[in-house]
C-alpha cells in the first residue's frame, strides 16, 4: 500500500526554495518513504518528546513527518537543515 504525501505550508514553501538537485534528493527519499514510512533502512527514527512524529535524514536536511495509517497519509510537517529543524 502506498501512502499519500501532503506538505504543510511551511514545508512546501521551504521545499520550493531549495536548489533543484536537493529538491530531487528529498523528493526521491519521500517517494521511498511513501512505500514504507516505518523503514529504518532509510534513516527514519521516531522523534523523542514528540508524539507520533518521525524524522527522515536526507544529507544535511531533516524531514519531519507524521503518519496516519487510517487514511494512509504521510503529512510532512517541516523540512530544514539539521541545526534548524529541531528548534521549533
Amino acid at each position: 500500500m502506498i501512502y499519500k504525501v501532503r506538505f504543510s505550508r511551511d514545508a512546501a514553501s521551504y521545499f520550493a526554495r531549495l536548489d533543484k538537485p536537493t529538491r530531487r534528493r528529498i523528493s526521491d527519499a519521500i517517494d521511498q518513504l511513501a512505500i514504507n514510512p516505518y523503514d529504518k533502512n532509510h534513516d527514519v527514527k521516531p522523534l523523542a518528546g514528540r508524539d507520533d512524529e518521525y524524522r527522515l535524514r536526507v544529507g544535511k536536511y531533516r524531514v519531519i513527518y507524521t503518519i496516519d495509517d487510517d487514511i494512509v497519509l504521510i503529512y510532512v510537517v517541516d523540512i530544514n537543515p539539521r541545526g534548524d529543524v529541531y528548534k521549533k
